[in-house]
């Protein structure tokens, strides 16, 4: 792949073909969905198991060390293929934000108690600390056996899944306080919409960034970082980000919307229809009522 990171688009679009598997059961038999989709979920965290034990994976993807999955070419197409790009691997935080979206639908309004808020925030803030943090000595060179290994690989992406799952539960039904209000800023709109163009542009543009470096690149410090390489890098994503969205994703999005419109062939159009002084005279509404909606008849 000229542009190695759409791997992910290869498999979120699997993921969304087969989401009938669960959403069809979820809308007809509510229980049924449920379970279909938790056996899903066992049976991802078990299929992670087994990768890892079989092939000796690490616990997640590393550059350095004995098992590192870039020690040689054939461990890395090999981690690649069975665990990274793997649609199977990938769909246990999918099938989460499936449930999540029919709880979400089925119940608008939910009253959580005050104390059990509180303890599910920190439940949750745990577990994506948990999954941040608990490869640390792992990183500093210290062996982890075998059973941490997989166990830390089929089981942080749930866990993470669980602490976004809770942060949106508790944002959508008012009780993410500070946060809720942090997240429903109105400059996240325009940044959500360049989002998907800014995922394409943005893996070259590092590149790009990268390539311009004469010297060796080191750390030095959290504000060389920053400053170097993640401000220029996100404000040229999104730059660049617009004007795709503008030229190529819109247009698309627009013109698709157009050849997709649901037409009844069989009636012919009337004539007259779509002028608001006819639709006034033949339609049983009250003239007031029409005048009242209609900004063209307005003086």
């Amino acid at each position: 792949m000229c542009m190695g990171h759409t791997w992910y688009l290869a498999a979120d679009m699997q993921m969304f073909v087969l989401t009938p598997i669960i959403l069809i059961p979820l809308a007809l038999y509510p229980v049924a969905g449920w379970i279909v989709a938790i056996v899903l979920l066992i049976l991802s965290t078990a299929g992670n198991v087994i990768m890892v034990y079989e092939n000796n994976f690490p616990p997640t993807f590393t550059i350095f060390g004995d098992d590192a999955v870039l020690s040689n070419e054939d461990r890395a197409m090999n981690y690649y293929t069975h665990m990274y790009y793997a649609a199977w691997i990938r769909c246990q935080i999918y099938i989460m934000g499936i449930l999540v979206g029919w709880v979400l639908q089925k119940y608008k309004n939910i009253k959580i108690n005050t104390i059990l808020n509180f303890f599910l925030w920190i439940i949750g803030s745990a577990l994506m600390l948990t999954v941040l943090f608990g490869l640390y000595h792992y990183n500093q060179g210290n062996p982890l056996p075998l059973f941490w290994r997989a166990a830390y690989s089929a089981l942080s992406k749930p866990a993470w899944g669980l602490g976004l799952s809770w942060l949106l539960v508790s944002c959508y039904y008012g009780y993410g306080g500070p946060i809720n209000q942090f997240m429903s800023w109105n400059i996240w709109v325009p940044l959500g919409r360049l989002s998907y163009c800014a995922y394409l542009v943005h893996y070259p543009l590092i590149t790009y960034f990268f390539g311009l470096e004469k010297n060796v690149i080191y750390y030095s410090s959290l504000w060389q970082i920053v400053l170097n390489f993640y401000v220029p890098i996100t404000a040229l994503s999104f730059a660049v980000a617009f004007v795709l969205s503008v030229l190529v994703e819109v247009p698309a999005g627009k013109l698709e919307a157009l050849l997709l419109r649901p037409r009844n062939q069989s009636e012919k159009p009337i004539k007259g229809a779509g002028d608001p002084a006819w639709e006034i005279l033949n339609d049983p509404k009250s003239i007031e009522e029409k005048l009242a909606k209609n900004d063209d008849l307005k003086f």
